[in-house]
């Protein structure tokens, strides 16, 4: 199985609980502003708990390379504005190439006879995540670097289910100039329930942070059958459903990230440390906890 790290049970439990709340945007088949707000609260309370997590050991950090290590050795100013340039001139490219994209793959798949749902639905998600699909590869394919490359996907899914679906009645409110909530198609629907049934049964297997082959390979099997039978969304969606029920009763004795999350928010949110923060504890290849003690000046405290 794949062993995640005890601070990413953090991201786990906010990505469960922006699922939870994309069935309710199911039921009621609309999307509007206090959607998007309740999104984006989501998305900030995530990353203002995050911020205050201890970064990486030293020596984690020593095992990266190229721009990574780079950025991570500079110091905290310098790192925190290069960040924001590169986040900045990400979105630039992206306003600028958008509507070129979309257009000229319109344009192309007219000319080829490829219908524009398909095209709009999968090649044009796939091709923009293509970037990050190549980087959760390079880190799986490195025997230690499973759990980086597991969190790069559910940090991505957390930014999908918050920022992006929030800032979709934004710009179509901005762009009509009053409030009005955006009115879901059934089909639109029916993608969104088989996608936070996905999501919600990956989160159940996730619960005690770790991912077997077996859950694995249920959610590839799934998916691909919902790819290659699309008029089965509602069936698969039921399955997903019903098997994170079992998962959820299987493992019940096992879930560990309630209490993670309770941990950081004790020793990081609620209560400011004073002097040096030592480093958040990760797992050996056996999956048994190991961390770094450092000394405060409050004492040295060991994580429960």
């Amino acid at each position: 199985y794949l062993q995640l790290e005890l601070a990413q049970a953090l991201e786990v439990l906010f990505l469960g609980i922006s699922t939870l709340y994309s069935f309710l945007i199911v039921a009621k088949g609309t999307l509007g502003i206090l959607d998007a707000a309740v999104l984006i609260l989501i998305f900030a309370s995530y990353v203002y708990i995050g911020a205050r997590i201890p970064p990486l050991e030293k020596e984690r950090l020593e095992e990266m390379g190229g721009v990574a290590l780079a950025v991570g050795r500079m110091r905290r100013g310098r790192r925190y504005g290069v960040i924001l340039s590169l986040v900045g001139m990400g979105g630039l490219v992206t306003i600028l190439g958008a509507q070129p994209f979309v257009g000229g793959l319109i344009e192309i798949g007219g000319a080829l006879g490829i219908s524009q749902y398909l095209l709009i639905q999968w090649l044009a998600p796939f091709l923009t995540e293509f970037p990050e699909t190549v980087t959760v590869l390079y880190w799986a394919a490195r025997s230690n670097r499973g759990s980086l490359a597991m969190g790069n996907l559910i940090s991505s899914k957390l930014n999908q289910w918050t920022l992006l679906v929030g800032t979709i009645p934004i710009v179509y409110n901005v762009a009509l100039a009053r409030f009005q909530s955006i009115a879901l198609t059934q089909l639109q629907i029916s993608e969104l329930f088989l996608t936070a049934s996905q999501s919600i049964y990956g989160v159940v297997c996730l619960l005690d942070l770790q991912l077997s082959s077996r859950e694995a390979l249920t959610l590839l099997a799934l998916f691909l059958v919902q790819f290659f039978i699309p008029p089965l969304r509602l069936e698969v969606s039921a399955v997903y459903l019903i098997l994170a029920a079992v998962e959820l009763f299987l493992t019940r004795g096992r879930i560990v990230i309630f209490r993670q999350v309770g941990q950081i928010l004790r020793e990081y949110v609620h209560k400011r440390p004073q002097g040096r923060t030592k480093a958040w504890p990760r797992r050996n290849k056996k999956g048994l906890r190991s961390e770094s003690r450092r000394t405060s000046t409050s004492g040295t405290r060991r994580l429960s």
